[in-house]
């Protein structure tokens, strides 16, 4: 019982790190959200990436505690072409090189339209998890 508690302790604390060590890297970017039939959810920049294949085009990552509300809140702007800032880092794409292809996701954690600020109060502020969804949009958990 111990072992496990320690495993799980060390879990823990890896997990925090690299999420600490992740908001380093982040920044707001703004652009359009653009979901392609074969390549999914993708995010075109304002402006080019820096090491990235395609210039402004890249993957678009969601965490999976926010898959369900961001996922939709993606697939919606999309839809209706409105102009995101969303926050988050860039990381390099783990599938085959094509210069075709992007070579960065962009793995976001915030979201925001253009007009509002980067930063709000805490008590302007609405918190979204695992469990909360946005009805309409079906997200298929990834399989473990």
């Amino acid at each position: 019982m111990r072992r496990l508690a320690i495993i799980a302790l060390i879990t823990v604390v890896a997990g925090m790190c690299a999420a600490n060590e992740l908001e380093t890297y982040a920044v707001w970017v703004t652009g359009h959200v653009i979901n392609d039939a074969k390549e999914g959810l993708m995010f075109r920049a304002d402006k080019a990436i820096q090491g990235n294949t395609t210039d402004n085009l890249v993957y678009l990552a969601v965490t999976e505690d926010l898959a369900k509300t961001f996922a939709p809140m993606c697939y919606q702007a999309a839809e209706k072409h409105t102009q995101l800032r969303l926050y988050g880092a860039f990381l390099p794409h783990s599938g085959a090189k094509d210069p075709k292809h992007p070579s960065v996701n962009f793995l976001i954690w915030k979201i925001h339209l253009p007009s509002d600020p980067d930063e709000l109060s805490p008590d302007q502020k609405i918190i979204v998890g695992r469990e909360q969804k946005i009805p309409g949009y079906k997200v298929i958990p990834r399989e473990p």
